[in-house]
């Protein structure tokens, strides 16, 4: 051992300026070493950083979460601290130029550990003060101030009678929604406007014919045809029309009739 110590540092002695050389590079690759884990650390934290700022200190995100799922989160002990909000209802807002807003709610321990600072006054300390966004405001003579008393208007809510008690409803409306959407007058009989819808279906089968198409056209609205005949006529557009009502043989005369025949363009369809 000592003979090895001795020819080390006869070595070392001998051989000086690579002895330093060593030494410094060594020093220098621990340096940088050192640095470069740094700085990945750093970088991360600033990630975290980011993330917390935007999002908040959130380990996870839940969303559309059941009611019988949410004990089952509090409970589990790999969440420290969790957080609850949920979106209250939409409502008409009388205030400023935004005709309707989206109003949410947070728990206690959101309101508590939220890192929100407020440009003015305090965040909400219980159930009947709201904080408003800053995009809310725009400059309206009528907007709130800090410390008024506000009323929103909101719609009934489908929950009160239950989804399931209320989905004969909800599809109904939908229904309606779809036919104003294909032409107002299916749903308002006194309607005696335009329909964008129809002048573009129109618009393009022109096109398409022009084009020397054939055209199939489908409805799940009976009524819907009533009025696209009219307009095809208008047009000089020879045309089949088949619906519920269409005897079978009648049927398959009419799509015979149709593949051979070039005077006739389009083939009304119904879906029902």
């Amino acid at each position: 051992m000592n003979i090895l110590k001795k020819l080390t540092n006869r070595y070392l002695m001998l051989n000086k300026k690579r002895t330093i050389v060593t030494i410094i590079g060594i020093i220098i690759s621990a340096a940088m070493i050192t640095a470069v884990a740094t700085l990945a650390t750093t970088f991360q934290r600033f990630m975290l950083d980011v993330e917390i700022s935007q999002n908040g200190r959130w380990e996870a995100i839940f969303e559309n979460v059941k009611k019988e799922d949410i004990e089952k989160i509090e409970t589990n002990d790999k969440f420290a601290k969790t957080m609850k909000m949920a979106e209250i209802s939409m409502a008409q807002n009388p205030y400023t130029r935004y005709e309707f807003i989206r109003i949410y709610g947070y728990d206690k321990e959101s309101m508590e550990n939220v890192e929100t600072i407020p440009i003015e006054g305090r965040m909400p300390e219980n159930e009947n003060e709201i904080a408003l966004s800053q995009t809310f405001f725009d400059g309206s003579e009528d907007e709130p101030k800090i410390g008024d008393e506000i009323t929103f208007s909101f719609g009934k809510r489908i929950s009160e009678n239950g989804f399931e008690k209320s989905q004969i409803k909800i599809l109904s409306l939908l229904m309606r929604l779809r036919q104003i959407c294909c032409h107002p007058s299916l749903f308002l009989s006194n309607y005696k406007g335009e329909s964008s819808k129809l002048s573009q279906c129109i618009e393009v089968l022109k096109d398409a014919i022009s084009s020397g198409h054939k055209i199939l056209l489908f409805s799940g609205y009976t009524s819907m045809f009533d009025i696209v005949e009219k307009e095809l006529k208008k047009s000089n557009i020879n045309y089949f029309k088949l619906t519920g009502q269409t005897k079978v043989p009648d049927r398959v005369n009419l799509v015979d009739e149709f593949n051979t025949n070039p005077d006739i363009k389009v083939f009304l369809i119904s879906l029902k």
